[in-house]
């Protein structure tokens, strides 16, 4: 009985470390301007993909926390464990939004052919 209690509780905070990210994923985004389609374009993922993190029932494995913490120019400790600082302005950097044309003239290029 005991063992099931400790269990339950391990899962428990589980899910509010996840809906925490979620949280703080779905924050930063909304605070750069930017929607999922416009996030999930730039970081290779599905929408539904982004959508499950934001919304707490899916969290990302290391690798992918890494780069969506260097998308929106902070720290995984921010995102995953309260710790470290926010992102000062939230701007889309140069580098960006070149990368989001390139992509967006080469689907339109692949279209086309």
């Amino acid at each position: 009985e005991r063992r099931k209690g400790h269990r339950q509780t391990e899962r428990n905070e589980r899910m509010n470390s996840t809906s925490q990210l979620g949280t703080r994923l779905r924050t930063l985004r909304k605070a750069w301007g930017l929607t999922l389609k416009e996030v999930s374009f730039d970081l290779e993922f599905s929408q539904q993909c982004l959508s499950q993190y934001e919304c707490g029932k899916r969290s990302p494995d290391i690798i992918t926390l890494f780069r969506i913490a260097s998308y929106y120019e902070t720290t995984v400790d921010f995102l995953a464990m309260e710790k470290g600082t926010a992102p000062t302005t939230p701007t889309i950097s140069e580098h960006k939004m070149c990368s989001r044309k390139f992509k967006t003239a080469k689907e339109r290029f692949n279209q086309k052919g």
